[in-house]
């Protein structure tokens, strides 16, 4: 007998999202989130939780085997203790839960064997688990065909379905909370309470389709923000923004000594401005070009920096490459740039950390959104995130010009360099023309979303999940094994002329890089999609571990006849006693790769060969490296005839880039 909605409940208030809860309260995070209604509302009625800090983090990623405990684990006495029911599922903490639910017919797994228990569930799968989950067998006579159609026209039929999410979309927490309340909803299991967050409209669904378990990679909407769908500066949402009551304004007419911040009397420089904000303000600036020789540190907590809707302020920060542009610093959790321009500085923008201050919170400025900006021209890297500011959204923006003071070909200086920030969202952004690469997560940034984004021209790579970080910025209390990346997620991006790989991994654990699309990648460098190793500074105490249980699938690698790389390679180097790039074997899947004008070529340094009596590193084509990794088995090599947009066709469609 499948379990029913009562024990469901009693799961998500015991398990979900498997850490220690606390008891029902308002929580700290989600005022104005769009699922506030419907996450409060399960808290009151004791249904879900959130974290031992008073947080929900409802933009946080939910795997499958998170999910499934969520959905089956109430009754650990009744779901006994099986094991090994899964090729990739044996004895791990979720054995029980995954193998109960296989018996009674709530999951089936992949068409490869496989559960994938660390791949984030998508719509249609947490659907069908809820529904499964409470002997729902949803619509008696569907009109579709797809295996999941009596689930999603059920939904819509009974307006559970959340609007505005694709079926094919990774869900968040806050997600899974309007899923549980629609569902108890309408199904008459609610013991009162409203919600409006997230309502439903009883349409029709088109953002995507599975086949059964695969997904094709569709957007996340970050919480609050679906993504679009085309990467840059929306003027039209900039346009529509609304001013608050008792905004602060700036204005080229101002004047910073008789100017009281008021519309009719604005200060003249955004410096002084925020000499005079308080939390919660919300700084305008009209058009025009601010030249700000001082640096812009904003230390108030929920403070707005902002253009006039319908215009375009410039903030110009190029004489000074000493300072960041503009600073969140400590106490800034909550800001927001949104609609405004920053040129120069150190950093274009930066976070502040206690991270290395020497006392007990180490806190980092956290919360804080960039949407809408333009960021571009720092001394060395655009965006800065430093240790522990966490849950730092970038979405929107274009971001390009980094390492304006040092020597191209030979620079450090990122479009965006994060350390050790977690639940970061790097969402639609075009990003160009950098020093050195265009995205990294590293120094065991966790939960990283990386989407929807366009890179092209990046000196060094275009995303690296993970890289090489000293091992004083870890976090070895709840990091101990040094990873640089955990659970990092790189999807529907467009990667085009990269010096090294276009997408890296190094040193990550469970990482899943999918529907990406890239384009004449590894000029100098590495390979279109790179495994490395770090080195950590050479530090003793460092751990370099390799990576794990990567999952690379449904990408689309097309390089020109001038480029001479691999597709793939995995690198081992004899240093500090060996280091290997991988640990074990990556699953890869889907992939469509294509040379012009030869074969493509795959490398793994973890093995040799003998080339004419001497022994190098393994390489071959396709086939042979099918064999040799036991993965990638229905990749094809075929030209994955882009158009205008980079989006693949023939075999290859529904791979890559553009696939939402």
């Amino acid at each position: 007998m499948k379990k029913n909605i009562q024990i469901f409940a009693a799961a998500m208030v015991a398990n979900f999202l498997l850490v220690p809860l606390v008891m029902a309260e308002t929580l700290s995070d989600i005022s104005g989130h769009k699922y506030q209604s419907a996450i409060q509302s399960l808290v009151d009625m004791n249904v879900i939780d959130g974290h031992p800090d008073g947080t929900f983090r409802p933009d946080t990623a939910i795997n499958r085997a998170e999910f499934l405990k969520i959905v089956v684990g109430a009754s650990a006495d009744n779901i006994g203790t099986g094991a090994n029911c899964f090729p990739d599922v044996k004895t791990d903490w979720y054995a029980k839960y995954v193998c109960y639910a296989k018996s009674i017919g709530i999951v089936e797994g992949y068409p490869d064997g496989l559960f994938r228990p660390a791949q984030n569930v998508n719509y249609v799968e947490a659907m069908k688990m809820l529904y499964e989950a409470n002997n729902d067998d949803g619509l008696a006579n569907p009109e579709g065909s797809e295996w999941y159609s009596k689930y999603s026209e059920d939904a819509v039929q009974n307006q559970i379905f959340i609007s505005g999410i694709a079926l094919n979309q990774m869900m968040k927490r806050g997600e899974i909370a309007q899923l549980t309340w629609n569902y108890r909803e309408q199904k008459g299991l609610n013991d009162g309470g409203t919600t409006d967050g997230g309502t439903t409209d009883g349409g029709t669904t088109d953002g995507g389709t599975t086949d059964g378990g695969t997904t094709d990679g569709g957007t996340s909407d970050g919480g609050t923000y679906t993504g679009s769908g085309s990467a840059g500066v929306d003027q039209s949402a900039c346009a529509a923004m609304t001013v608050p009551a008792g905004a602060i304004y700036v204005a080229t007419s101002g004047n910073d000594t008789t100017g009281d911040g008021s519309s009719s009397a604005p200060y003249r420089t955004v410096n002084n401005a925020i000499q005079n904000v308080s939390a919660g303000d919300t700084i305008v600036v009209r058009a025009g070009t601010y030249v700000e020789p001082d640096e812009l540190r904003i230390r108030e907590a929920n403070v707005t920096l902002m253009s006039y809707p319908g215009e375009w302020a410039v903030l110009d920060r190029t004489s000074d490459s000493d300072n960041a542009g503009v600073y969140f610093y400590v106490g800034s959790n909550g800001g927001k740039l949104q609609c405004i321009e920053v040129m120069g500085g150190y950093y274009a923008f930066s976070t502040e950390t206690m991270w290395d201050w020497g006392e007990a919170d180490i806190s980092g400025a956290s919360n804080i959104l960039i949407e809408n900006a333009k960021l571009h021209d720092s001394a060395n890297d655009v965006v800065k995130i430093k240790p522990n500011s966490d849950n730092i959204t970038i979405r929107k923006s274009e971001i390009y010009n980094s390492g304006k003071a040092q020597t191209p070909g030979d620079c450090n200086a990122e479009g965006i360099d994060n350390v050790n920030g977690d639940n970061t969202v790097v969402q639609d952004n075009y990003i160009h023309n950098t020093c050195s690469t265009g995205v990294y997560l590293k120094g065991g940034a966790t939960n990283g979303l990386i989407e929807g984004n366009v890179i092209e021209n990046t000196g060094a790579a275009g995303i690296l999940v993970g890289f090489d970080t000293s091992p004083e910025y870890f976090d070895t209390a709840v990091n101990p094994d040094y990873y640089e990346n955990i659970g990092g997620i790189v999807r529907n991006n467009l990667i085009m002329n990269t010096g090294w790989a276009g997408i890296g991994l190094y040193a990550s654990k469970d990482a899943q890089v999918y529907n990406n699309t890239i384009v004449n990648a590894a000029s100098v460098y590495h390979s279109a999609i790179y495994f490395g190793v770090t080195f950590q500074d050479w530090e003793d105490s460092a751990g370099r571990p390799a990576n794990v249980n990567p999952t690379i699938r449904d990408n689309v690698v097309s390089q020109s006849s001038s480029l001479d790389m691999p597709m793939v390679s995995i690198r081992y180097s004899d240093e500090l006693g060996g280091l290997s790039a991988l640990e074990g074997n990556a699953t890869m899947s889907g992939n469509c790769y294509f040379q012009q004008g030869g074969a493509a070529r795959f490398h793994d340094g973890r093995d040799q060969m003998d080339v004419g009596g001497w022994m190098d590193d393994w390489e071959g084509n396709l086939a042979e490296w099918k064999t040799h990794m036991a993965t990638d088995t229905d990749s094809l090599e075929t030209d994955p005839q882009l158009n205008s947009d980079h989006m693949a066709g023939g075999t290859c469609a529904g791979k890559g880039y553009g696939v939402l």
